[in-house]
């Protein structure tokens, strides 16, 4: 049976295409090498530390739209990156030497970005003696990233129906308050005294910003958890609890709010109560009548960073079912949809931040969302 095999470009004069002494110093003149770093679905540059390039593969060649020869004749900034940002990534913390992103122009004018790795190779003997090259690994991830965007809309979208009868049974009870109270003073609007007409539409306004609280609080799960603006982020805890209580106690079930005083933050208070969201209907599916939800808020010790902890007396996950919890479309529940907890886990994540988990079986859960603030 024929096999598909793919070509390898054939080797390549040292002369004509690899200028600087790379062949010589970097690859020995192995032919082999030269081969393999070509048949590679990789872009590989190599420069050194004044930005000159002395090798591009094939593949950099096809990200690039640019010939070898004339990338090799260029300088790394001119192509992908300024040298003194290569040379800043390749000597800070290796954490600085993940996998990073770039929008760059083409020579043709067309806008892509690429993910790329950056290494330094020391290089022994050789014409110029013992010295460091500079190795950067890169894809075209633009159709990559559309295809995300694409994805978390999509999620967005889905969301919404997941959290749909939550959101019905929520608007029920406010919905009915509303309509008693409304009857009562077109029926006895002459007869009422003034003190408790005024009450009773205290209490019509106490349950429109309950419906209010609802519905902000779901439709925030596009939006970024950090603020330009500073906003009271303990209050927005405490009335996201308020919407969630009389849920949680029709099922006989105790949730309590202990929210320290915090002065105005930069994060966004309608993604905050979204998330606490999420995490309290989930506590609440997971409790069983007697069992006791505590929300905790505050700023650390050091006040640099807010952090948001949800513990419940429920029912608990095995370690199997913790280990993949947040990720997408993870679900123990019958019906539901494995996403809630995941967005919450992307919106912290994007806001620099932390959201762990430690759960017994029979004994709770305990979720703690954790984000520096900045200066």
């Amino acid at each position: 049976m024929n096999k598909s095999v793919k070509k390898i470009p054939s080797p390549m004069k040292a002369s004509s295409v690899f200028p600087n002494g790379f062949e010589a110093d970097f690859l020995g003149s192995d032919a082999p090498a030269i081969q393999i770093l070509n048949s590679l679905n990789t872009g590989v540059i190599v420069c050194n530390h004044s930005g000159e390039i002395s090798f591009a593969n094939a593949y950099a060649s096809k990200i690039l739209k640019c010939a070898q020869k004339d990338i090799m004749q260029s300088r790394v900034e001119r192509i992908l990156l300024p040298i003194e940002d290569i040379i800043e990534s390749v000597q800070g913390d290796a954490q600085d030497r993940t996998r990073q992103e770039k929008n760059i122009q083409l020579k043709n004018g067309e806008e892509v970005t690429i993910g790329y790795h950056l290494s330094e190779v020391t290089i022994a003997g050789g014409n110029q003696g013992e010295h460091s090259q500079f190795v950067v690994t890169f894809q075209d991830i633009t159709k990559w990233n559309a295809l995300h965007r694409d994805r978390d809309r999509l999620l967005r979208i889905a969301t919404v129906g997941d959290v749909l009868p939550t959101i019905l049974h929520e608007l029920k009870n406010p919905l009915a308050a509303i309509t008693t109270a409304v009857e009562v003073l077109i029926e006895e609007v002459e007869e009422i005294p003034a003190k408790e007409s005024k009450a009773l539409l205290q209490a019509i306004l106490g349950e429109i910003r309950r419906m209010k609280l609802v519905f902000e609080g779901i439709g925030s799960s596009h939006r970024e958890l950090r603020s330009p603006t500073m906003m009271a982020v303990d209050e927005a805890i405490r009335e996201a609890v308020s919407v969630l209580k009389a849920k949680a106690k029709s099922v006989g079930i105790v949730l309590s709010c202990a929210v320290d005083n915090m002065p105005p933050l930069f994060l966004d208070t309608a993604v905050v109560r979204a998330i606490l969201f999420n995490l309290l209907s989930n506590a609440i599916d997971a409790c069983r009548s007697g069992d006791e939800i505590t929300v905790k808020a505050g700023l650390k010790k050091d006040a640099r960073s807010f952090e948001l902890i949800v513990r419940d007396t429920g029912c608990g996950m095995p370690k199997s079912v913790q280990a993949h919890c947040t990720e997408l479309f993870k679900t123990t529940k019958p019906n539901g949809s494995g996403i809630g907890l995941s967005l919450c886990q992307n919106t912290v994540s994007a806001a620099g931040g932390t959201l762990h988990i430690v759960s017994e079986v029979n004994r709770g859960t305990c979720i703690k969302v954790k984000v520096p603030l900045n200066d």
